[in-house]
């Protein structure tokens, strides 16, 4: 008998430890972060889950794999709390941060996506400090801000880890010494033009997309936003892919991969 109610016990415990961590709500996001009603928008979804005074998130991939989990002060999931981790959708760890009161404390890691070191940041009530990473692993950059982004010091090495000579934090991507989506835009002007279907009838409309500039400068098609019509998609990805070559994005003293959102209208004159 005492063995018969300890196991109801256990069995009325675990019951209430899972009705306590049920799922509260349910969103899809598109590729924005913004909530959408449609699947067919959605790049990732996400679950917010009760436990005790505090509200668990956790994103998901599409394809079910974990993206993101963290802890919230409140339903909505604004105001961060303890630790957050983030993950590739290859399932690496690609950043672990700490927060409290909504603002980030102690150590952050992050990792580039075959699980090499990209940074070390530790962050204090006075100032931010950060040590950043070459891919052969050594230090790219170290880095000191206020609390406010005011940059306090910096000291910056090249792969071999002599001293760097250029002395660049950030530097976007550029065309033809035009940045980002004005160097896109004016090559566009140049070399596109007005897209058609294969009748030969002019598309109108309006098309949010993006693009990669890898490491060599190489453009790289990435993926557009919300509805778009298949046609002008296609001239677009064809024109994304004869691109000459950018000159290409440094961040924290290494050349990085760098997404730039676009927007192209075309309308009738």
């Amino acid at each position: 008998m005492v063995r018969f109610v300890f196991l109801l016990l256990i069995f009325f415990l675990s019951v209430t430890y899972i009705r306590a961590q049920d799922t509260i709500a349910t969103v899809l996001f598109d590729k924005n972060g913004t909530a959408t009603t449609t699947k067919e928008n959605a790049a990732y979804y996400r679950k917010v889950v009760k436990s005790n005074a505090f509200y668990i998130c956790y994103d998901y991939y599409i394809n079910g794999k974990l993206k993101m989990v963290g802890s919230f002060d409140d339903k909505a999931c604004t105001i961060k709390t303890d630790t957050f981790k983030y993950y590739y959708s290859n399932g690496q760890l690609k950043a672990q941060e700490t927060y409290r009161n909504n603002q980030l404390f102690g150590k952050s890691f992050g990792f580039f996506e075959d699980g090499l070191a990209d940074y070390v940041c530790n962050y204090k009530k006075a100032s931010n400090k950060c040590v950043y990473y070459h891919r052969n692993g050594t230090i790219s950059a170290i880095e000191e801000y206020t609390n406010d982004s005011i940059l306090l010091d910096a000291q910056l090495w090249d792969p071999n880890g002599a001293v760097s000579k250029n002395n660049v934090l950030y530097l976007p991507p550029s065309l033809n010494g035009l940045e980002e989506d004005i160097g896109f835009k004016n090559y566009v002007s140049k070399k596109m033009t007005f897209p058609t279907d294969p009748q030969g009838n002019k598309l109108f409309g309006t098309i949010h997309f993006y693009i990669t500039i890898d490491t060599t400068g190489k453009a790289r098609w990435g993926d557009y936003y919300g509805f778009a019509n298949p046609y002008l998609v296609q001239q677009i990805q064809r024109l994304v892919e004869k691109m000459p070559i950018w000159m290409p994005a440094v961040i924290h003293n290494r050349k990085c991969d760098f997404d730039i959102n676009i927007v192209l209208s075309f309308v009738d004159e």
